[in-house]
């Protein structure tokens, strides 16, 4: 037995196994039907890393699955909820500059000028800006 080999043996017998720790957390702290849920919230989230793994690397035209795929898949599975929220600001900031830009087109048109039109008008489009920057930065 070469020196790997020994170190190796030495630091798997020092580190626990992962599956014991999870079980005993689990025996401990949850219901059986709370370990139930859990089973199966976790096999729903294995099924979908590996099938959006499988998307990635096609997208890529890979032959193989690899690390960086599984990565690519995880963040978008993990930080997609947050990215959505973002989007509909986005959308919802968008509308808002459409309507201020509508009432400024309608007063010039029409030539009815009210303090009170175009201070909402302005208030609206500044929120509108603020909420449609705000997601362009944070879909980054």
């Amino acid at each position: 037995m070469d020196n790997t080999s020994i170190n190796k043996v030495t630091m798997d017998q020092e580190k626990p196994d992962l599956k014991i720790r999870l079980n005993e957390v689990i025996l401990r702290k949850f219901s059986r039907q709370a370990t139930s849920s859990l089973k199966k919230k976790i096999k729903d989230y294995v099924s979908l890393l590996l099938s959006e793994s499988i998307k990635v690397s096609k997208r890529q035209q890979a032959d193989v699955v690899s690390s960086i795929h599984v990565n690519r898949a995880n963040d978008y599975l993990v930080f997609n909820s947050k990215k959505r929220i973002f989007k509909h600001i986005g959308l919802l900031g968008g509308i808002l500059i459409g309507a201020s830009l509508s009432a400024f087109i309608t007063v010039i048109v029409t030539d009815s000028l009210t303090i009170l039109g175009m201070l909402l008008s302005t208030s609206l489009g500044i929120v509108g800006a603020f909420m449609f920057a705000l997601s362009i930065v944070k879909d980054r």
